[in-house]
């Protein structure tokens, strides 16, 4: 598209009639750039539906489509898949002690742990209130379990 907008203005500033043909190339690149600026305006409001917004991971809904993948796929023996189930103890407590935004701002900061002491490749969710869920791709029992203890 710029390559079709520097021809158009050399031809302005040349004093030069602009040609169909230059302006039809720039016009279906601009149409072309506005396609893709839609596709992909649509997936990131796909991908905003399927974060939750408290503390950012994924959200319930989107961990079954995953998870149905990945059965798939550990039946068919490409890989192993593990899940690690992460429950914050007493957390009521937390919420009744300290009050509900504190309980948030816990929440946020559990999520943000979890994503930063994960693989890039592995997906935290949000399974429940203060349950969280993390996808382990290609991860055998051994791995697992010491991912789980070193999170």
């Amino acid at each position: 598209m710029h390559k079709s907008a520097a021809v158009l203005l050399q031809q302005l500033q040349n004093n030069e009639q602009i040609k169909s043909t230059d302006y039809q190339h720039f016009s279906t690149a601009l149409d072309q750039l506005r396609l893709e600026i839609t596709n992909l305006s649509n997936e990131l409001q796909e991908i905003s539906r399927q974060l939750d917004p408290l503390t950012g991971v994924y959200t319930r809904g989107g961990m079954l489509t995953k998870l149905r993948n990945d059965l798939e796929k550990v039946k068919r023996g490409q890989f192993h898949c593990s899940i690690i189930m992460v429950d914050i103890d007493n957390f009521k407590a937390v919420n009744d002690n300290y009050g509900h935004p504190v309980g948030d701002e816990v929440l946020h900061q559990v999520g943000s742990f979890l994503c930063n002491h994960i693989r890039i490749y592995d997906d935290v969710y949000r399974y429940g209130g203060e349950e969280f869920m993390i996808v382990m791709q290609d991860c055998d029992k051994t791995a697992s379990k010491q991912s789980t203890e070193r999170i």
